[in-house]
């Protein structure tokens, strides 16, 4: 009986160091993504999108070349040097930045809504529509966060908007498009 009382025991001990670990292993996780939250935003979605594996593209340097991408799909887009990129509309922040990398993507919309583009590094971020660059509704910049430095939301009629970005100096962005919450 005692023999019994032991291995019984010996599993109970075995099941709660693992289910320490697995807490452990939560809270690491857990306190690597807090600076990813934010009173207000909700950006668990984004979070969780942006985790996945990425279709690479390559920024386009003129409207008519510059690749479509769709909304809920993770893209790593290769930058290209500002200098080379005829942009539709002057970027809201233009850089002088000889090193400065950007690019052009066009979005297809498919209806008229607030969305969310996220980006996992400094970048400056427009959006034109009818040849007009559009003011953002908010925005919010995350810059300890691995996965959302910034998430802009812009209101988009449906068809197309090209995305413009700019400023950065990074090679390559992680790039996120989501309908807003509430939308």
């Amino acid at each position: 009986m005692s023999i019994q009382r032991k291995s019984n025991h010996g599993r109970l001990y075995g099941v709660l160091a693992g289910l320490v670990a697995c807490l452990g292993v939560a809270t690491v996780h857990a306190d690597k993504l807090a600076p990813c939250r934010s009173a207000g935003w909700n950006l668990e979605r984004e979070l969780a999108l942006m985790a996945a594996d990425a279709a690479e593209i390559e920024a386009g340097t003129r409207s008519a070349a510059a690749p479509r991408i769709e909304p809920e799909s993770v893209y790593r887009v290769s930058l290209v040097p500002v200098g080379a990129v005829r942009f539709a509309s002057q970027p809201e922040r233009a850089s002088i930045a000889p090193e400065a990398r950007g690019g052009l993507v066009r979005l297809g919309i498919p209806s008229a809504g607030r969305y969310r583009v996220t980006l996992d590094a400094a970048q400056w971020i427009d959006a034109v529509q009818g040849g007009k660059r559009l003011v953002s509704t908010r925005f919010i910049g995350r810059p300890a966060c691995p996965r959302l430095h910034k998430v802009v939301e812009f209101e988009l009629v449906a068809g197309e908007a090209l995305l413009q970005l700019s400023v950065g100096s990074a090679d390559r962005v992680r790039l996120l498009v989501t309908r807003a919450p509430g939308e």
